[in-house]
């Protein structure tokens, strides 16, 4: 509805003073019950109440006045899904992101007018506890517990144990055999994705092509859709049209169909989504193919979130394999390789999903066909002329001569195979390892060797067995049969299991946990772009949707329709750099600087997007008619330049000339921090002294802030500025008045670690408060140079520098005791060191110890040794050397106490405000080890506590989507109690006060939330560690050839804060990953 201006308002009101005490009245109560509804929400162990963003487009018109807000701008259509929500990062605002909603706008040519809203429903638990959890066949941490994790030998099957059959068990019906050739093609390891497509994946693509159109048994499937996509471009309509029929006739199949196969482990759920959101729709797109079964052979470990994803996509089969060896071994003991993966908190099995592991160490044929690799490395048949077999007997061809007695060989290998699953005489043979059949030659040694030894065994009814060449979804077709036969379900007949499967070990003691911190500078540009991606798609599909129906704006149809290619650079990028080798940090320097390039160039793109779309959205009300859309009241002032310059983007557009866009970008640029390849970030610098046509008035900036959040935040933002200003005003801008904003200067150089460009320039960090951000709405505030002092409350801070002294001299001075503080958060810290110590919850009167310090371990100096792969400590690590000097600011806004350290400087901070934002502990860790060569160094971030976490056990997140339960088990060496966050982690205990009547416990808790992926672990009561950077001088021998060494600078943020919580012993509670995340 329209909003009354302010005389027509005063008038209704003289008039009518009985409907305004009625109206009172009204707003009292609904005040009231709205107060009610709060308490309730806050209460409740679930978050019932979200909404759809269709359903809060009535609450968005009902904002305050003088805020751009742009849901009205489409038709909205959403389903029944529920959605999270995100706040964007960046260096004025909270500057990581913890969960997202996917939204896509219907475009087609300006036909569809409306957009959809596609989100993703979340009913997940942050804390499973084992008296609480669904009841399974099998859990992980009961496996845990059970386990020797002793390495015994196994034989032939080195980390397994003899396997005996009986052919009896094949008497009524043979073993069917299905033999699934496939290439795994990595996008990016040892070469980059452009170099491996020219290389080896466009021969293997071609190959594959002719030989499945000239061999009607032959089959194949595939995975990496990003392949495809430049391989697709070189094809002739012919050969696409025949690529597309083996598609549909399933003798090619694409399995898992995303963008990449992804890590599981240190990638954000929105982003595993996304890339299979942009395979997907490519599929559907050119082929109108749909995959059905998912495929991750080579994830270094597998996610407790992926089978719930991968229900939700609609998948309903999956295959794993890189699984702990013990556990692999423990499962195939009891057959149960073949499992009904469940969630925790899933008691009705709504979201199973079934579960084919590999049994042994590896996806290559020397792996696949048995247990034994000696014998299944001689039936590899390229292997005679390349590659080789490790264990000195090559392949042999088949002839007449020798066909009896390999066929014998070989049906030995699958039959001992076949008996470690329970599915009625089936079993799985894939036939392929990385970058395979690049040449029909390849494929048609391997098929006429096979052929020989599938026709001999098929023809000879002694053998109980009829081998096949398959697709998985041809084995997974016969495995329902053989249920369906029975009169069974997938759900009855296979053992179900919850739990995931971190941290991988392949051999000893050599954990897979070196990943989850390698690269860190990488993992924090994804984080990024993830978030700048979400932003530009929600302000792009708003701009989209108006230009084409506004007379007015016609003219710019051109260049914001090319944006969407900008979209699809964005998604593409972000989508590859989640492959498992990408995001992991496990490429060689030169490809992963390739993925860096791409990433930078996908955030380039993003925030051209963001920029343009906003300076249209800003232009808007303006050119539109006061009575249709807006108010008068509801326009943020725009410079009278920026219509101008979109109309010369638009021309440059029209012109394919888009590289003369930047002449005229600075008319409005995005704030973010400028981003480097392995560098620390930049921070844009406001000078109010340079000449600039954006603003209409002298020494005036205007910001505007895009809210892409569906809350309102009421926060403290932070802004550099060139020079040291005297006199100095910032406001907010609201209808048709200004609220005047608090403001504290601080007076100081960036950090050493800045770019030397700005290392003699004067900086000053302008922290503004309260910013009031609306949901999806865009804000506009004002900073000016004052001639004279304002009446603003305005603070100048210098930061006291204050040098570390040692033991002897701190009993001379005897320093006393160094406080920050604001309304909810007392923190204390050593004063001969400057590290945090202690906390002291306001509210709640209690008081935690909260020592932080840094510790770095050495890598083993022996075989075994860290690597990018591999994290292997020598020792227990020792403390990092003391601190020399800190800072120490107290202002009217922030309170912080920044440590420079040997590598670090480690920043305490807190904030001064009514909000959510002064409820934490913001830690900033700005890493730079600088070493002239390769080194050995892995650098935690420890914090010890006074709490009581029983038996060790501490909760990390499944791609910050869930929580799942950890416990340090001194059976397994550190390097495998150490667990992957994607977003945070905690500890707590059990308190002693309960409340019988209510059957409830209640536990304290401390939590700690991270600006991007690394490793943590708990390996003392009440202790938490945190992986903030990592170097090794070795490879690890795990295939990339290459050690870990590089001078890249990362900053870190990481979010403290207690709670108590309540847990209800009568019933399955679980509390929403996200429930925690709104506080940071």
């Amino acid at each position: 509805m329209l909003i009354l201006q302010s005389e027509q308002h005063t008038f209704f009101l003289s008039t009518m003073r009985l409907r305004r005490v009625r109206s009172l009245c009204i707003i009292l109560l609904c005040t009231i019950f709205a107060l009610y509804i709060t308490m309730q929400y806050y209460d409740e162990s679930r978050e019932k109440n979200l909404l759809t963003l269709q359903s809060t487009i009535k609450d968005f018109r009902e904002k305050p006045q003088g805020v751009l807000s742009v849901p009205w701008l489409a038709n909205m259509s959403a389903g029944q899904q529920w959605y999270t929500d995100k706040k964007r990062p960046d260096s004025r605002d909270i500057p990581f992101q913890l969960s997202t909603t996917k939204l896509k706008a219907t475009i087609d040519s300006g036909k569809s007018k409306h957009l959809t809203i596609e989100t993703f429903q979340s009913p997940v638990c942050p804390k499973i506890d084992n008296d609480y959890s669904v009841n399974t066949t099998y859990q992980m941490n009961n496996i845990y517990n059970q386990l020797a994790f002793d390495d015994q030998p196994g034989g032939v099957w080195t980390q397994g144990f003899p396997i005996e059959y009986k052919m009896d068990q094949w008497k009524e019906q043979p073993l069917e055999v299905f033999i699934v050739p496939f290439s795994h093609q990595d996008p990016g390891w040892i070469k980059t994705l452009e170099k491996y497509f020219v290389t080896e994946t466009k021969p293997n693509l071609d190959a594959t092509l002719n030989i499945l159109n000239e061999n009607e048994e032959s089959r194949f499937v595939y995975s990496e859709v990003s392949f495809l996509d430049l391989w697709i471009n070189t094809l002739s309509e012919e050969q696409k049209q025949s690529f597309k029929r083996l598609l549909l006739n399933g003798h090619w199949e694409i399995v898992s169909g995303g963008w990449v196969m992804p890590d599981e482990a240190v990638t954000h759920y929105y982003s595993i989504i996304d890339q299979f959101i942009e395979g997907h729709h490519w599929l559907l797109e050119h082929f109108d193919y749909r995959p059905n079964v998912t495929w991750s052979i080579d994830s270094f470990g597998q996610s407790s979130t992926m089978p719930y994803l991968a229900k939700k996509l609609g998948f309903s089969q999956m295959i794993i394999n890189r699984v702990h060896y013990e556990v692999k071994k423990y499962l195939a003991s009891r057959k149960a390789l073949e499992f009904m993966w469940h969630q925790p908190w899933d008691a009705a099995g709504s979201y199973s999903i079934l579960v084919h592991m590999f049994p042994f160490f590896s996806y290559d044929v020397p792996h696949t066909c048995g247990p034994e690799p000696a014998v299944c490395c001689q039936f590899d048949f390229i292997r005679t002329e390349k590659y080789g077999c490790p264990w000195r007997k090559l392949p042999v061809f088949i002839d007449d001569s020798n066909v009896a007695v390999r066929a014998d060989m070989l049906a030995d290998q699958y039959r001992k195979k076949a008996t470690l699953y329970n599915n009625n005489g089936l079993v799985l043979v894939p036939l392929g390892d990385d970058f395979r059949y690049q040449s029909t030659h390849e494929w048609n040694v391997q098929l006429d060797n096979y052929n020989k030894l599938i026709q001999h065994i098929n023809s000879n009814p002694s053998y109980r067995m009829k081998i096949h060449f398959s697709t998985l979804s041809n084995y997974f077709h016969a495995l329902n049969e053989r249920v369906n036969k029975m009169n069974s379900t997938m759900s009855t007949s296979f053992p179900s299991l919850s739990g995931d499967f971190f941290t991988y070990a392949d051999r000893q003691h050599d954990y897979w946990s070196g990943y989850y911190d390698s690269y860190p500078y990488q993992k924090f540009l994804s984080r990024i772009l993830e978030s700048e991606l979400r932003t530009a798609e929600i302000l792009y599909s708003y701009t989209r949707q108006s230009v084409g129906r506004i007379q007015s704006v016609t003219q710019l149809v051109p260049l914001i329709t090319n944006l969407y290619q900008n979209l699809t650079t964005v998604r593409r990028n972000l989508g590859l750099f989640q492959h498992h080798d990408a995001i992991a940090g496990t490429a060689r320097p030169e490809v992963m600087l390739d993925y860096s390039e791409k990433l930078l160039r996908a955030v380039d793109a993003a925030r051209k997007v963001i920029t343009i779309s906003s300076a249209y959205l800003l232009l808007l009300p303006s050119m539109l008619k006061s009575d249709i859309e807006f108010s008068n009241r509801r326009r943020l002032p725009v410079s009278s330049q920026f219509k101008q310059t979109l109309v010369q983007l638009n021309d440059e557009y029209e012109r394919k000339n888009d590289d003369s866009s930047n002449n005229t970008s600075h008319i409005f640029y995005s704030l973010e921090d400028t981003l480097h390849n392995y560098q620390y970030s930049e921070p844009i610098l406001i000078d109010f002294f340079e000449n600039n046509n954006n603003f209409d008035v002298e020494n005036t900036r205007r910001i505007y802030i895009f809210n892409p959040s569906s809350r309102n935040h009421s926060k403290i933002i932070k802004l550099h500025v060139k020079h040291h200003l005297m006199n100095f005003e910032a406001k907010q801008i609201i209808s048709n008045s200004m609220d005047t904003l608090n403001h504290q200067l601080d007076i100081q150089l960036e950090h050493s670690f800045i770019h030397d460009q700005h290392k003699q320039q004067p900086v000053s960090l302008l922290y503004l408060s309260p910013v009031k951000l609306y949901p999806l709405s865009f804000i506009c505030i004002e900073l000016n140079v004052a001639s004279t002092a304002t009446s603003s409350s305005m603070v100048q801070v210098k930061p006291q520098l204050i040098p570390v002294i040692n033991d002897a001299e701190m009993l001379v001075h005897n320093r006393p005791q160094l406080f920050i503080e604001n309304d909810y958060i007392q923190l204390e810290f050593d004063s001969k060191t400057g590290y945090l110590q202690k906390m002291l919850n306001k509210l709640t009167g209690q008081s935690m110890d909260m020592k932080i310090n840094f510790i770095q371990y050495e890598s083993l100096k022996f075989d075994s040794h860290s690597g990018a792969y591999l994290f292997i400590p020598d020792g227990l690590g020792e403390p990092s050397p003391n601190p020399k000097s800190y800072h120490y600011t107290k202002g009217n806004l922030v309170d912080e106490v920044i440590v420079y350290t040997q590598y670090v400087t480690h920043t305490v901070r807190l904030y001064k405000s009514s909000g959510l934002q002064s409820q934490f502990i913001e830690i900033e860790n700005v890493v730079n080890i600088k070493v002239s060569r390769p080194t050995d160094i892995d650098l935690f971030m420890t914090i010890q506590t006074n709490l009581s976490n029983k038996d060790r056990v501490f909760y990390t997140d499944s791609n910050c989507f869930q929580f799942t339960q950890r416990q340090y088990h001194d059976k397994i060496p550190l390097q495998g109690n150490v667990y992957p966050i994607a977003c945070g982690a905690y500890i707590e205990q059990e308190m002693n006060e309960s409340d019988d009547r209510s059957h409830a416990k209640q536990y304290q808790r401390l939590n700690l939330f991270t600006s991007h992926p690394t490793g943590v672990v708990s390996p003392k009561v009440g202790q938490i560690n945190v992986w903030i950077d990592r170097r090794s001088s070795r490879d690890d021998s795990r295939g990339v050839q290459s050690n870990l060494h590089g001078e890249w600078i990362v900053k870190s943020q990481l979010h403290l804060f207690t709670e108590i919580i309540s847990i209800d012993k009568t019933q399955k509670m679980c509390f929403m990953l996200h429930r925690i995340l709104k506080l940071v």
